[in-house]
Protein backbone atom coordinates (compact mmCIF):
# COMPACT_ATOMS: atom_id res chain seq x y z
CA UNK A 1 0.00 0.00 0.00
CA UNK A 2 1.51 3.35 -1.06
CA UNK A 3 0.29 5.84 1.73
CA UNK A 4 -0.74 9.51 1.25
CA UNK A 5 0.18 12.27 3.34
CA UNK A 6 -3.16 11.65 5.00
CA UNK A 7 -3.97 11.61 8.56
CA UNK A 8 -5.47 8.24 8.65
CA UNK A 9 -2.04 7.50 6.83
CA UNK A 10 -0.05 8.82 9.22
CA UNK A 11 -1.83 7.09 11.99
CA UNK A 12 -1.64 4.09 10.53
CA UNK A 13 2.12 4.52 10.36
CA UNK A 14 2.29 5.45 13.61
CA UNK A 15 1.12 1.64 14.83
CA UNK A 16 4.48 0.89 12.77
CA UNK A 17 6.22 3.15 14.17
CA UNK A 18 8.23 2.14 17.01
CA UNK A 19 11.32 -0.38 16.56
CA UNK A 20 12.99 -0.33 19.96
CA UNK A 21 15.33 -2.99 20.15
CA UNK A 22 15.89 -3.47 23.90
CA UNK A 23 15.53 -5.87 26.19
CA UNK A 24 15.30 -4.18 29.18
CA UNK A 25 16.16 -4.83 33.00
CA UNK A 26 13.52 -2.81 34.77
CA UNK A 27 10.52 -4.27 33.41
CA UNK A 28 9.26 -7.06 31.48
CA UNK A 29 10.50 -6.41 28.32
CA UNK A 30 8.61 -5.96 24.97
CA UNK A 31 10.57 -8.13 22.61
CA UNK A 32 8.51 -6.72 19.41
CA UNK A 33 9.87 -3.02 20.18
CA UNK A 34 6.26 -2.42 21.36
CA UNK A 35 4.26 -3.07 17.88
CA UNK A 36 1.23 -5.22 19.68
CA UNK A 37 -1.52 -2.79 20.98
CA UNK A 38 -2.20 -5.57 23.47
CA UNK A 39 -1.89 -4.28 26.62
CA UNK A 40 -3.57 -1.46 29.09
CA UNK A 41 -2.24 2.04 28.99
CA UNK A 42 -1.13 1.38 32.59
CA UNK A 43 1.07 -1.48 32.08
CA UNK A 44 2.48 -0.35 29.18
CA UNK A 45 6.08 1.34 30.53
CA UNK A 46 7.82 -1.57 30.14
CA UNK A 47 11.65 -0.30 29.61
CA UNK A 48 11.94 2.97 31.44
CA UNK A 49 14.96 4.72 31.89
CA UNK A 50 17.12 4.53 35.03
CA UNK A 51 15.20 7.21 37.51
CA UNK A 52 17.06 9.86 37.48
CA UNK A 53 18.19 10.29 33.84
CA UNK A 54 19.15 13.36 32.37
CA UNK A 55 17.50 12.87 28.39
CA UNK A 56 19.85 15.13 25.86
CA UNK A 57 17.66 15.86 22.66
CA UNK A 58 20.16 16.12 19.92
CA UNK A 59 18.96 17.12 16.10
CA UNK A 60 17.46 19.27 14.02
CA UNK A 61 15.91 22.50 15.57
CA UNK A 62 12.24 21.77 14.05
CA UNK A 63 11.78 17.94 15.16
CA UNK A 64 7.94 18.60 14.83
CA UNK A 65 7.94 19.81 18.06
CA UNK A 66 9.26 17.21 19.81
CA UNK A 67 11.33 19.57 22.24
CA UNK A 68 7.83 21.30 23.75
CA UNK A 69 5.95 17.82 24.61
CA UNK A 70 9.67 16.83 25.80
CA UNK A 71 10.16 20.32 28.41
CA UNK A 72 6.16 18.76 29.46
CA UNK A 73 6.69 15.97 30.32
CA UNK A 74 9.99 16.97 31.98
CA UNK A 75 8.30 20.01 34.26
CA UNK A 76 5.91 17.33 35.46
CA UNK A 77 8.32 14.56 36.18
CA UNK A 78 10.97 14.66 39.08
CA UNK A 79 12.82 11.41 37.78
CA UNK A 80 13.62 12.43 34.35
CA UNK A 81 15.40 15.55 33.14
CA UNK A 82 14.85 16.77 29.44
CA UNK A 83 17.68 19.16 27.12
CA UNK A 84 18.88 20.18 24.27
CA UNK A 85 22.20 19.32 23.70
CA UNK A 86 25.07 16.91 22.53
CA UNK A 87 26.36 14.30 24.26
CA UNK A 88 30.08 16.67 24.57
CA UNK A 89 27.57 19.14 26.19
CA UNK A 90 26.68 16.87 28.90
CA UNK A 91 28.36 13.38 29.37
CA UNK A 92 26.86 10.49 30.78
CA UNK A 93 23.18 11.37 29.80
CA UNK A 94 21.07 9.07 27.46
CA UNK A 95 21.18 11.10 24.47
CA UNK A 96 18.24 10.90 21.63
CA UNK A 97 19.47 11.92 18.27
CA UNK A 98 16.96 12.97 16.00
CA UNK A 99 17.32 12.09 12.36
CA UNK A 100 15.62 12.83 9.60
CA UNK A 101 14.92 10.60 6.18
CA UNK A 102 13.14 10.72 3.32
CA UNK A 103 11.16 7.68 2.61
CA UNK A 104 9.10 7.59 -0.64
CA UNK A 105 7.44 4.55 0.64
CA UNK A 106 6.26 6.02 3.60
CA UNK A 107 5.93 2.66 5.81
CA UNK A 108 6.34 4.75 8.63
CA UNK A 109 5.83 8.25 10.26
CA UNK A 110 8.70 7.89 12.95
CA UNK A 111 10.72 5.10 14.14
CA UNK A 112 12.51 5.01 17.02
CA UNK A 113 15.94 2.44 17.84
CA UNK A 114 17.57 2.18 21.23
CA UNK A 115 21.12 1.76 21.17
CA UNK A 116 23.15 -0.17 23.86
CA UNK A 117 26.32 -0.57 25.34
CA UNK A 118 27.30 -3.55 23.26
CA UNK A 119 26.37 -7.13 21.75
CA UNK A 120 24.15 -8.44 24.13
CA UNK A 121 24.04 -5.90 26.35
CA UNK A 122 20.30 -5.13 26.87
CA UNK A 123 21.19 -1.59 29.02
CA UNK A 124 20.63 1.64 26.64
CA UNK A 125 22.95 4.26 26.15
CA UNK A 126 20.65 6.37 23.71
CA UNK A 127 18.46 5.96 21.04
CA UNK A 128 17.83 7.46 17.72
CA UNK A 129 14.41 9.03 16.30
CA UNK A 130 14.04 8.90 12.82
CA UNK A 131 11.22 11.24 11.26
CA UNK A 132 10.09 10.66 7.80
CA UNK A 133 9.64 13.48 5.76
CA UNK A 134 7.85 12.02 3.83
CA UNK A 135 5.32 13.30 6.25
CA UNK A 136 6.24 16.79 6.54
CA UNK A 137 3.14 18.30 4.81
CA UNK A 138 0.94 16.23 6.85
CA UNK A 139 -1.08 18.58 9.51
CA UNK A 140 0.60 19.97 12.03
CA UNK A 141 -1.11 17.53 14.77
CA UNK A 142 -0.24 14.44 13.21
CA UNK A 143 3.40 15.82 12.95
CA UNK A 144 3.61 16.51 16.50
CA UNK A 145 1.78 13.68 17.67
CA UNK A 146 4.44 11.61 15.78
CA UNK A 147 6.84 13.22 17.64
CA UNK A 148 5.30 12.77 20.85
CA UNK A 149 4.77 9.53 20.59
CA UNK A 150 8.48 8.82 19.84
CA UNK A 151 9.69 10.63 23.02
CA UNK A 152 7.34 8.74 24.52
CA UNK A 153 8.85 5.08 23.17
CA UNK A 154 12.17 7.02 24.72
CA UNK A 155 10.75 7.29 28.39
CA UNK A 156 10.20 3.50 28.24
CA UNK A 157 6.62 2.78 26.84
CA UNK A 158 5.13 0.03 24.09
CA UNK A 159 2.10 0.76 22.46
CA UNK A 160 -0.85 -0.28 24.33
CA UNK A 161 -4.57 -0.97 23.69
CA UNK A 162 -5.85 2.87 25.48
CA UNK A 163 -6.32 5.80 25.08
CA UNK A 164 -3.11 7.98 24.90
CA UNK A 165 -0.46 9.00 22.94
CA UNK A 166 1.19 5.31 22.43
CA UNK A 167 -2.18 3.92 22.44
CA UNK A 168 -4.49 2.69 19.36
CA UNK A 169 -6.50 5.15 19.06
CA UNK A 170 -4.48 8.70 19.89
CA UNK A 171 -5.88 11.94 19.74
CA UNK A 172 -4.86 14.42 17.48
CA UNK A 173 -4.06 17.88 18.99
CA UNK A 174 -1.91 20.39 18.83
CA UNK A 175 -0.63 19.82 22.45
CA UNK A 176 -0.29 15.90 22.59
CA UNK A 177 -0.27 15.21 26.16
CA UNK A 178 0.17 11.65 27.83
CA UNK A 179 -3.92 9.62 28.58
CA UNK A 180 -4.41 10.15 32.45
CA UNK A 181 -3.83 6.38 32.50
CA UNK A 182 0.24 7.00 30.84
CA UNK A 183 0.27 9.82 33.44
CA UNK A 184 -0.74 7.29 36.24
CA UNK A 185 2.71 4.82 34.88
CA UNK A 186 4.76 7.70 34.50
CA UNK A 187 4.62 8.98 37.83
CA UNK A 188 4.56 5.65 39.46
CA UNK A 189 8.06 5.55 38.06
CA UNK A 190 9.49 8.82 37.66
CA UNK A 191 7.42 10.52 40.17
Amino acid sequence: MRPTRTVGTALAALGLAAGAVLAPAPAIAAKDGGGAYDVPATQALTWPLPAGTTVVIDGPANVWQMRDFAESVDAALPGVTVVSGSAVEHPGAFVVTIEKEHRRSGTFAGFTKWRTMGPGESYPTGATITLNTYFRESPRSTRRQVAAHEFMHVLGFRHHAGDGITGAQPPLTLEPAPSPDEWTALHAYYG
